[in-house]
């Protein structure tokens, strides 16, 4: 009888952190209506562990200087398997230095990331991965910030990229474990969980996932191995 309850606790365990462990990629704009777009794809949402991947996308060049963001964790967030960092602090008021990054934005984080070295001389980042553990689950929030330096085709200018709801930028992919659904229309958007729905409330329908199914049928399958072996001694 202990295996059969290992084995549907375990079940019951995979089961919710795939349905937990999400990924979304926000498109950022700049926040003074100029050219160019930055790309944030959040990996693994809800976990100890949480990707951030920054791109430079379209035909504007630019090096990448900071990236800032929310979170909500009840234990401190570490930055791990980032090379590409130079500093990093993650408090209410964050380091001057850093905040001055982002500073005519109207715009406040909890974290922030140097990326890279002033100049394109040394280096010149159009895409990172940043990487933050935690011994509890960490909850990115809804808004970004990156400061971009040496942009343009002469690389002598500089900009600072939002994705704020309902003011700058835009959720442009959702991928949920295996399944990913694209927005193909610029009315469209992915609504990303506890969102306030249409009309009123909190849209909490679920949404069944390939992933999810398998690991229940292979718990269930399990399961009724386990049993007859359990009758037959």
């Amino acid at each position: 009888m202990r295996k059969l309850t290992m084995v549907l606790f375990s079940v019951l365990l995979l089961n919710f952190m795939v349905s937990n462990a999400s990924a979304y990629t926000y498109s950022l704009e700049s926040h003074e209506g100029k050219d160019g777009e930055i790309q944030i794809e959040v990996i693994g949402n809800g976990t100890g562990e949480v990707q951030l991947q920054v791109n430079v996308v379209g035909d504007v060049l630019g090096d990448l200087r900071g990236l800032f963001f929310d979170y909500d964790s009840e234990s401190d967030i570490q930055i791990t398997n980032s090379s590409d960092v130079t500093s990093w602090d993650a408090d209410d008021n964050l380091d001057k230095s850093l905040a001055n990054m982002m500073k005519g934005t109207q715009q406040t984080f909890d974290a922030g990331a140097e990326i890279g070295t002033n100049g394109i001389s040394k280096d010149d980042i159009s895409s990172t991965t940043i990487t933050l553990t935690s011994s509890s689950a960490i909850s990115i929030g809804e808004e970004f910030g990156v400061r971009v330096t040496s942009v343009g085709a002469d690389r002598e200018d500089s900009r600072k990229y939002l994705y704020v709801p309902d003011e700058f930028g835009k959720i442009v992919e959702e991928n949920t474990t295996e399944e990913i659904s694209e927005v193909t229309d610029s009315e469209e958007s992915v609504t990303p969980p506890g969102t306030p729905a249409p009309g009123g409330g909190t849209d909490t329908s679920p949404t069944p996932e390939p992933g999810t199914m398998l690991l229940l049928g292979a718990g269930l399958a399990g399961l009724a191995v386990l049993r007859k072996k359990y009758r037959k001694n």
